[in-house]
């Protein structure tokens, strides 16, 4: 019961399904707006009840509202109130039912991928490329990359300076992957125009095997950099490089 901005009482009627609760609600509100001073509203989350209350009762289909948690249902039910001070009673029945199904959060999709990822060579002298099906929740696709070029088979290295992070990534309609790495990338880097070669086209080549990547743009810490790592200017998209691919014979 609402009264001049101060709530005077709660009353919950509560029980297992089918108890009998709604049918006890509407004989509480038809029995209510008899005597209420001000206005009395009916909320559920369907229309079933709207026959059986007195017409003097403002009935609200919740269903036609995004009430999908506790705060929106909150803000619904002080609109209510504040959208009219005459407003005395509010009924409210079957609401939390209905926002814990529209809230309840749905699985990742999950979904195998083969990538080609490309690991360096001991000698750093070229690129060494390695077929794994992998699975991809909510097309995560980048993420799990990263993950997989940490763990090179035996007798290839890790292109990734120790301590690196994928912070985000996204990419553009026009095919460049924008990849944001932690400072580790830079800082933890052994050094050399060589190692360089085989750090940055590790990570490009894997990714511009992927359909909808053509080039990739590397930031540190969210920022452009002429040269992360030394030479290669990163300010721009680096595109796929198949001259540092060791092919099998």
């Amino acid at each position: 019961k609402y009264t001049k901005g101060v709530i005077d009482m709660i009353q919950v009627i509560y029980g297992k399904r089918g108890s009998g609760k709604s049918k006890k609600m509407v004989s509480l509100a038809n029995e209510k707006v008899k005597t209420a001073k001000g206005n009395v509203v009916f909320v559920d989350d369907d229309s079933r009840a709207i026959h059986e209350l007195d017409r003097e009762i403002r009935f609200i289909d919740a269903d036609e509202y995004a009430l999908t948690d506790y705060r929106s249902i909150y803000g619904f039910l002080c609109g209510i109130i504040s959208t009219n001070y005459d407003v005395t009673t509010i009924f409210v029945d079957g609401l939390f039912n209905g926002m814990d199904k529209k809230s309840e959060t749905p699985e990742p999709t999950s979904q195998s991928v083969k990538l080609t990822l490309y690991f360096p060579n001991s000698e750093a002298t070229g690129l060494i490329p390695t077929d794994r099906t992998v699975e991809v929740k909510d097309q995560q696709v980048i993420n799990v990359i990263f993950i997989e070029l940490d763990n090179p088979p035996s007798g290839l290295e890790k292109p990734l300076p120790s301590g690196t992070k994928l912070l985000n990534a996204t990419i553009s309609a026009d095919g460049i992957a924008s990849i944001n790495l932690s400072p580790e990338f830079k800082a933890n880097f052994g050094g050399g125009s060589a190692g360089e070669q085989m750090t940055m086209y590790s990570i490009v080549n894997t990714l511009t095997a992927l359909p909808n990547v053509s080039s990739v743009q590397f930031l540190l810490a969210g920022d452009k950099h002429d040269g992360i790592l030394g030479h290669l200017d990163t300010r721009v998209p680096i595109k796929r490089n198949e001259s540092l691919i060791i092919k099998s014979t």
